[in-house]
């Protein structure tokens, strides 16, 4: 999740990653040790999607329902133990 949530002058809200929902000790919600194998050879490796506690990441944005403009946008994670 990048820190850059904002809202313009004219209502947009916007965000330049919003995070992930998975496994808070992954890649991009994958095993740790296979997507660092991809990355540093460059051959194709098969990844499951990591398994343990996770994480649900994203944005909550206050909206002028009359206007249909942003007000504020914030964003938000909640850890989920896993089990």
């Amino acid at each position: 999740m990048t820190a850059d949530a904002g809202v313009t002058k004219l209502g947009t809200a916007s965000i330049t990653d919003a995070g992930l929902v998975g496994a808070y000790e992954s890649v991009a919600g994958f095993e740790i040790q296979k997507e660092i194998q991809r990355f540093t050879t460059g051959m194709k490796v098969f990844s499951k999607p990591a398994e343990g506690p996770a994480i649900v990441n994203g944005v909550l944005i206050d909206i002028d329902q009359d206007e249909g403009a942003a007000r504020s946008i914030q964003a938000v994670a909640h850890h989920v133990p896993s089990g």
